[in-house]
């Protein structure tokens, strides 16, 4: 989760001519109509919409309703780029199957500009990288895989974390208070993990995770999902610190698949901290037990007042 900035960034008070002229660029790109990819109506689709503006580039508008706690949410930011990867790739028959996202500055509440490439596109794999772009500065880069199934050598699933099922997991308000803006759009019913920041012996967390706005469990919302929980080192600390992500990943494992309605059972543990890094593994599983999709995350452990 990218949390109060990025402690390597330094303050951004005014803009260089350059950027000024980037913005300018920008601003006129007719964000408000035009070839815009995502007409969906849901408010995360709305916030994750991106327009084409030329080959390969797109720009979208970060939204400041789906911050995580202090700057744009690094799975939402995720799930824009990814849009904007998928609609320049134009095949339905390949999946996204893994991404990739490094964030070496936080996004700013303005235009961002998503420069797409095609690095390679075979038969039935194709690799895509893009960069995002705000004040002529690079503030997130992604390496994306695509492919079409192929026949199976050999399959086997693991079995889902045991849970009680959503009914029966009291849900957890977020949408008021000091939680971080990405909440209110979002349901959440803890199930793993000892509470938040009460000294608890494990770094775990999660449960029932939906959107209050239904809509498919895509690949989109999965990258949403991946980064949408309070992080599993906050079950072993007792005071509030920040955690930016310095690097997140998602494999997607339900393929070209129908996507399943409801929530999805959300598990993240962590097994290392160590010289101010900490690592966070994420699973997403479906309601009638299937594995969704898998992450892995690194990300900083800073006192709250480097935010």
């Amino acid at each position: 989760m990218i949390a109060n900035g990025h402690p390597d960034e330094p303050p951004q008070d005014t803009l260089a001519d350059g950027a000024y002229a980037h913005r300018q660029a920008l601003e006129s790109a007719r964000f408000h109509g035009g070839d815009t990819v995502s007409t969906a109506l849901s408010s995360f689709d709305k916030a994750t919409a991106v327009e084409r503006d030329g080959s390969g580039r797109f720009v979208a508008r970060v939204d400041p309703a789906w911050d995580g706690p202090g700057a744009p949410l690094g799975g939402a930011v995720m799930a824009t780029i990814l849009r904007a990867m998928t609609a320049e790739l134009a095949a339905a028959d390949l999946a996204p199957r893994s991404v990739t996202a490094h964030f070496p500055r936080s996004l700013v509440h303005d235009l961002v500009e998503i420069q797409v490439e095609t690095l390679r596109r075979g038969r039935r794999l194709a690799t895509l990288q893009a960069h995002a772009v705000q004040q002529g500065r690079l503030r997130c880069a992604v390496l994306a895989a695509f492919g079409q199934p192929f026949p199976a050598v050999a399959t086997w699933e693991a079995e889902p974390p045991a849970a009680p099922p959503p009914a029966e997991a009291a849900e957890v308000d977020l949408s008021t208070g000091p939680a971080p803006p990405h909440g209110q759009h979002l349901r959440f019913r803890p199930v793993f993990g000892p509470p938040p920041l009460l000294g608890g012996d494990q770094a775990l967390a999660g449960g029932w995770l939906e959107l209050h706005q239904s809509r498919p469990v895509d690949a989109l919302a999965l990258c949403l999902f991946a980064d949408a929980w309070w992080p599993a080192a906050w079950g072993r600390l007792r005071e509030l610190v920040i955690t930016p992500s310095v690097e997140l990943t998602v494999h997607f494992r339900q393929g070209l698949s129908e996507p399943p309605p409801g929530p999805v059972l959300a598990r993240f543990a962590s097994r290392v901290s160590r010289e101010g890094y900490w690592d966070e593994d994420g699973e997403l599983w479906s309601g009638d037990g299937h594995l969704l999709a898998q992450s892995r995350q690194l990300a900083l452990l800073r006192p709250l007042a480097e935010g």
